[in-house]
């Protein structure tokens, strides 16, 4: 392998490390999950978006299997309410902007998620345990 060759093929991979590097210039790392399981014995499937290294949840919905995904109930995280040592979520789920209830997270370590679903009207508590089963990983501006 000749100077020139060698150039070429160092210089190439930096030219294109920095291309990529500065076309996401202000964008931020997102994650897409999907997790499935249960709220007490009534099986869903939850979609959440996550800032970058597992941080802040972005929003997202879940929706009972029994009534498919067009019924989706939308999702946010309760910034206001920490739990523990902040690595724990609490998801706040609207219908028609109205709070109806939030997941109380107990458990959470990117993989599996578990805790407890209280309904706002009357404060009815039952289990949830979730696990990750899809994750897409991609920048948004």
């Amino acid at each position: 392998m000749n100077f020139s060759t060698l150039t070429k093929s160092l210089w190439l991979p930096f030219v294109a490390t920095l291309l990529l590097l500065t076309t996401k210039a202000g964008a931020q790392g997102v994650t897409d999950i999907t997790l499935e399981g249960k709220i007490d014995k009534y099986p869903i499937v939850m979609e959440i978006s996550v800032w970058g290294g597992g941080g802040s949840i972005i929003g997202g919905s879940y929706y009972y299997k029994s009534k498919g995904p067009k019924n989706a109930i939308m999702l946010s995280e309760d910034q206001n309410i920490q739990q523990g040592e902040g690595t724990k979520p609490v998801l706040e789920e609207s219908i028609d902007g109205k709070n109806t209830g939030a997941f109380y997270a107990r458990y959470w370590d990117g993989e599996v998620m578990h805790g407890t679903w209280i309904r706002s009207k009357d404060g009815k508590q039952l289990p949830f345990s979730l696990k990750v089963t899809k994750r897409n990983w991609h920048y948004i501006e």
